[in-house]
């Protein structure tokens, strides 16, 4: 007698496929969430990067935290004043060129993850105030009851529009990305003691204007 060969039948497989379904179902948020997750740690080892470099820059320039150009620091930037190295001028003349370690504008560094098209320019805005209030790294002349540790350095920006610099809180209202990586992440910010955290609009836009 010829034994039976063993096989699954039709509503054996379906079952199987449906479980793996329901698997995938279960999985995929997760996947998403971990991938978000990577791109915001990434994010902030970018910013880490970016203040060490800035650091290096400080001490050979008189503690100027960043390069700026020749024009009226008070005055908003354009064709008219070129003190912020950012969009008014061509992209080989901008801030991040002067930098020793990124010396080009579309440097890899100056790109978050999660921006899917940034368009060359940097997902991250510098806190003009600093210019404008002769902040350096040597010489913190803070305003009385601020420290390094409240006062940003750079945030993250919009990744539609040409922000490279916030000089005030009106400017960080207007380009910043308050929620880069997503509601419950926020944004991350570079402080001035070097420490990158993640922090919602209300907890860090005074730390663009302190005088204010």
């Amino acid at each position: 007698m010829k034994s039976r060969k063993s096989a699954f039948s039709l509503v054996e497989l379906l079952v199987v496929i449906g479980i793996i379904g329901i698997l995938i179902a279960i999985l995929m948020p997760v996947l998403t969430v971990v991938r978000q997750q990577a791109k915001m740690v990434k994010c902030q080892s970018n910013m880490r990067s970016i203040g060490q470099l800035l650091i290096m820059y400080a001490n050979n320039n008189r503690g100027w935290i960043y390069p700026v150009g020749d024009g009226d620091p008070l005055a908003p930037a354009g064709s008219n004043n070129l003190r912020r190295l950012g969009a008014a001028l061509p992209v080989d003349q901008r801030w991040p060129v002067y930098v020793k370690g990124l010396e080009r504008w579309d440097h890899p560094l100056l790109v978050c993850p999660a921006d899917e098209e940034p368009g060359g320019n940097p997902s991250y805005a510098l806190n003009y105030w600093m210019q404008t209030e002769n902040i350096r790294f040597n010489a913190m002349n803070l305003p009385p009851g601020a420290t390094s540790t409240d006062f940003v350095v750079m945030g993250e920006r919009k990744e539609a529009g040409d922000w490279f610099f916030f000089a005030n809180t009106n400017e960080y209202s207007d380009g910043a990305d308050p929620y880069k990586h997503g509601l419950r992440r926020a944004s991350n910010y570079l402080f001035l003691d070097l420490h990158v955290a993640r922090h919602w609009p209300k907890e860090v836009k005074w730390g663009f204007d302190l005088p204010n």
